[in-house]
């Protein structure tokens, strides 16, 4: 029997919000990418976004853990950007 371990791990809002608080990076470093994508548009109830909880509760890590997903799309994008100028348009 074989064991179908590509399905993501379901993760509760409020677990998020939970290690956001508490400075519990290695939730969202457990993550794919697509996973942190979608949650970085939760909101708490006083609207705050996950990233906006950690940088208030001082919690550096977390914040950069969190911020690893838009690191890799602005790392892509300017590979895009580098190879077009020297491609010479």
């Amino acid at each position: 029997m074989e064991i179908d371990d590509t399905q993501e791990p379901q993760v509760k809002e409020e677990d998020l919000f939970k290690a956001v608080k508490s400075g519990d990076a290695s939730l969202f470093e457990s993550l794919s990418s697509d996973q942190l994508a979608k949650f970085l548009s939760l909101r708490d109830e006083d609207g705050r976004s996950l990233l906006h909880v950690a940088a208030s509760s001082s919690h550096p890590e977390v914040s950069f853990s969190l911020n690893r997903y838009f690191f890799f799309i602005a790392l892509a994008l300017g590979c895009v950007c580098i190879q077009f100028f020297l491609s010479g348009f």
